[in-house]
């Protein structure tokens, strides 16, 4: 996938690289499929993104959920677009290692 990328930055938080999609500073962020992010890490994306018309997906197509359980994890990716959200976790389930 960074073959593709124009440009790449390595995340720093989750929830600042949410508010740069949101605001239309970058286009997407995601989680090279290695459930790394809480659902704190992606609260706030899940309401900023797509009210800004982008998508906060699992690459693995499971269900972002508001639950206490913190042990829980996801493989996020925040998008511009919900398209963008779905060509992103296509490219990236095609190179995890299995």
């Amino acid at each position: 996938m960074a073959t593709r990328a124009s440009r790449i930055r390595i995340l720093s938080t989750s929830c600042l690289e949410a508010v740069l999609v949101a605001e239309g500073s970058t286009d997407a962020f995601a989680d090279a499929g290695s459930d790394t992010h809480r659902i704190v890490d992606l609260a706030a994306a899940m309401l900023t993104v797509p009210a800004a018309g982008g998508a906060v997906i699992d690459v693995h197509g499971r269900p972002l959920e508001i639950d206490p359980d913190l042990t829980r994890r996801w493989s996020g990716v925040v998008a511009a677009t919900p398209e963008l959200a779905e060509e992103l976790a296509d490219a990236i389930r095609g190179t995890e290692r299995r």
